[in-house]
């Protein structure tokens, strides 16, 4: 496995679960919790696109814009 403390240009890294709790972290970000908060929270994010809005199908855009 590769050390994460080895990747060039690093500030520091997060090793979150699934539920957002650190697991492991390093460098300037060991144990920000606010950090881990804010990518949670971005990832959630993306789980509440609709990638059917950003299709570039023409039926689809017709289908939006009757909507």
């Amino acid at each position: 496995m590769l050390s994460m403390e080895k990747i060039p240009d690093q500030i520091g890294y997060l090793v979150l679960t699934e539920d957002g709790a650190v697991l492991t972290s390093g460098g300037e970000l060991e144990n920000d919790e606010r950090i881990a908060n804010i990518i949670m929270s971005l990832v959630s994010l993306t789980d509440k696109i609709d990638f059917k809005a950003f299709s570039s199908n023409e039926e689809n855009l017709q289908q939006r814009i009757q909507q």
